[in-house]
């Protein structure tokens, strides 16, 4: 059986890292706008947006120095993998109910956010974006 070569997995984890310190940047500078990009997504219930804006930019911080550190890799892999897969999950909902949303992710506002006749165009990037990111936590 092949086995992946040590390197591959160590800038994997360093770039999925990189990702998540990066996403959790503006969340963390600006919980107030992330609170309104979270009830964009109408899914979770009103009143539970401030609490999920001021606690999950921090997970997606700890994840991330957790999978560049080497510091509890296998729980930073599983939580990575279940948020990216939950957040795959909330777009595409999004998008099939028609609603125009901003992740709320620092990575994709200027590209997802510049033209809203390139809706549907826009979200798939969305979608592929965060898809090949989940393939990166596995």
């Amino acid at each position: 059986m092949n086995k992946v070569n040590p390197y591959i997995i160590l800038s994997m984890r360093i770039l999925t890292g990189m990702v998540f310190i990066i996403a959790s940047y503006d969340k963390l500078l600006d919980p107030q706008q992330f609170s309104r990009d979270i009830s964009n997504y109408h899914f979770i219930p009103f009143g539970l947006e401030n609490t999920v804006a001021i606690v999950l930019p921090w997970i997606e911080l700890f994840i991330g120095l957790g999978l560049i550190l080497g510091i509890m890799i296998d729980g930073s892999v599983l939580i990575s993998g279940v948020l990216l897969i939950m957040f795959n999950f909330l777009v595409i909902q999004a998008m099939l109910r028609g609603f125009n949303i901003e992740c709320g992710c620092c990575l994709l506002y200027t590209s997802d956010a510049a033209d809203d006749s390139l809706r549907v165009d826009l979200g798939g990037r969305r979608i592929i974006k965060k898809s090949t990111i989940t393939l990166l936590a596995f």
